[in-house]
């Protein structure tokens, strides 16, 4: 997709299939903003935008609640045993002892991060009767504590029973960790200090 070029172009709107940067900037001498139709804003050149002297808007609360409901919908399967009891019973199988599902009410989430999606996540989670403990060093503790969600400092092995770690933005993967926790991250690595197993 070409963008205009010339000094009439005060705005554009840009996907995040398409870069945008100094080479952009200069075709448009008058431009004072940039949107982008996602929440990440990485295809975009912050830097330089900001020394052309625009703005970069981002529509920060796309689908937050669909991420929110979908993380909690993955945490009720994993702690429900859906996945494999359903390939089993697929494969003409069924074997109560496959997975002894868990229940949801009273099981303790801990979320790092409560930011939009987060947060979202706390309120569902504390409305299905989990106890709810979460971290954000970016987000006052009272904020936290608003949701019925219990702070934490620090997140150690005492406050763990059956404790599934989120980490905010999205599910990428799930595995098995000591005390029968389970760890949901974002990224491509995790890590986890050595005391916390």
């Amino acid at each position: 997709t070409e963008l205009l070029e010339g000094g009439d172009v005060a705005a554009v709107i840009v996907s995040i299939n398409r870069p945008f940067g100094r080479a952009d900037l200069a075709r448009l001498p008058n431009l004072r903003a940039v949107a982008t139709c996602s929440t990440g804003y990485d295809h975009i050149d912050l830097e330089a935008t900001a020394a052309a002297g625009a703005w970069v808007i981002n529509a920060a609360d796309y689908c937050a609640d669909e991420v929110a409901e979908h993380t909690i919908a993955d945490i009720l399967s994993l702690l429900r045993g859906v996945s494999p009891l359903d390939a089993q019973v697929r494969q003409g199988e069924w074997d109560v002892y496959l997975t002894l599902p868990r229940r949801i009410a009273g099981t303790t989430l801990g979320v790092v991060g409560c930011g939009r999606i987060g947060s979202r996540v706390c309120r569902l989670a504390a409305a299905l009767g989990m106890r709810v403990l979460a971290n954000d060093p970016f987000v006052p503790a009272e904020r936290i504590r608003a949701h019925d969600v219990k702070h934490l400092r620090v997140l150690g092995c005492a406050d763990r029973d059956e404790l599934a770690f989120i980490r905010e933005v999205k599910w990428i993967e799930a595995e098995q960790l000591a005390c029968g926790a389970h760890l949901f991250a974002h990224g491509e690595r995790v890590l986890v200090e050595q005391d916390f197993l």
